[in-house]
């Protein structure tokens, strides 16, 4: 399931890219990677000692949460232009 996600976020980005959103992607990817993970790998690795077993899951939460919003950004962009 975590690699659906991957997936899902790097065509939905692509998308996004090639119909001229090129800001939206750029947001999304910044707050999932300097937000998201970096507080979430903190969390889930010193304060619940997971270890790499917090990573990975932080990792399968960011890009789950990147490719909720790619979509909806897509889906407002298309509306937007019809």
């Amino acid at each position: 399931m975590y690699w659906h996600f991957i997936a899902i976020s790097l065509v939905m980005t692509g998308a996004l890219q090639g119909a001229g959103d090129t800001k939206s992607p750029m947001v999304s990817t910044i707050i999932g990677i300097w937000v998201i993970r970096v507080a979430g790998i903190y969390v889930l690795c010193f304060y619940f000692s997971m270890g790499i077993a917090g990573v990975w899951l932080v990792n399968a939460v960011d890009y789950a949460i990147r490719s909720f919003f790619c979509c909806i950004g897509l889906e407002k962009l298309f509306k937007h232009k019809n």
